[in-house]
């Protein structure tokens, strides 16, 4: 074999192992929002929702005063964590933090936009809901840190789609549900977005809207665009809106993501939705 055939050879074995052992790309973190009652007291439920790269291990702590709690892939990229605020603590303006990792790369954590508040209440030895932080390497300190390993996450089997029926008038739901009618999750709106959707007759609800643009560093762009309560009337149905968006809220390709529930009761019902903007 003469030396240009080898010099060949050995740059083909080399493209092939740099393709085979390529790292995996970096987990990313989206958005992290979270539902909970205000004001926070001892005992309430916490629910919280982060949108990211499909497919990893995911969970949420509160410094000082949560402890890591594992989060459940609800669909491709979508995950989900409940925890209950205990009632041997106190916080004050404490940040909420998500982390995401797979095969051994993670995503930088993320800060919810709300922290929480939660006055002293009666003492109580009941410890809060999740993993001790020790188990998957955080360690207590000022600055928010990265676990060196996640709760395993296992993904649920696709669920069948119930057989079409006949559709019913809309009427009021019981007290654990919610449904958004308006707008449909997955849809391209228009410079407004007006939510509608059945609730518990005479109930209170909160809307929540905020916006993405899915990308990371300087050129990211998220936020939140109201969060409001509304009373739902005695068909149970509500509305809010429309709300302009305007200003950055018209950029082209921005993800907003519509969360309604129940503000002041340990079953919030969460519904959430994504839908996409279109600033023309």
């Amino acid at each position: 074999m003469n030396s240009r055939m080898l010099i060949c050879v050995i740059a083909v074995c080399f493209s092939l192992a740099s393709g085979v052992f390529a790292a995996p790309p970096t987990p990313k973190i989206t958005s992290i929002t979270f539902s909970a009652p205000s004001p926070v007291k001892a005992g309430d439920i916490i629910t919280v929702d982060m949108v990211g790269t499909p497919g990893c291990n995911a969970a949420f702590g509160v410094k000082d005063f949560i402890s890591v709690v594992k989060m459940k892939e609800m669909s491709a990229g979508t995950y989900r964590g409940i925890a209950t605020v205990p009632k041997d603590k106190v916080a004050r303006n404490a940040p909420l933090v998500g982390y995401l990792g797979k095969d051994g790369a993670h995503a930088p954590p993320v800060q919810a936009s709300r922290l929480i508040t939660v006055a002293a209440g009666p003492q109580d030895t009941k410890p809060a809901i999740g993993t001790s932080p020790a188990v998957l390497g955080i360690a207590k300190s000022p600055q928010i840190t990265q676990p060196d390993k996640l709760p395993a996450v296992r993904p649920d089997p696709p669920v069948k789609p119930a057989p079409s029926t006949q559709p019913k008038p809309a009427t009021a739901l019981a007290g654990d549900k919610i449904t958004i009618t308006t707008p449909v999750d997955g849809s391209i709106i228009k410079r407004v977005i007006t939510v509608q959707g059945l609730a518990e007759a005479n109930s209170a609800v909160r809307v929540e809207v905020t916006y993405s643009n899915r990308l990371s560093g300087m050129l990211k762009l998220a936020g939140q665009v109201l969060s409001q309560n509304v009373s739902a009337d005695k068909q149970g149905n509500f509305k809010i809106g429309p709300i302009a968006l305007d200003g950055p809220l018209a950029t082209d390709g921005l993800t907003f993501t519509i969360k309604v529930y129940y503000p002041d009761r340990a079953n919030h019902a969460t519904s959430l939705i994504r839908v996409v903007g279109n600033g023309q």
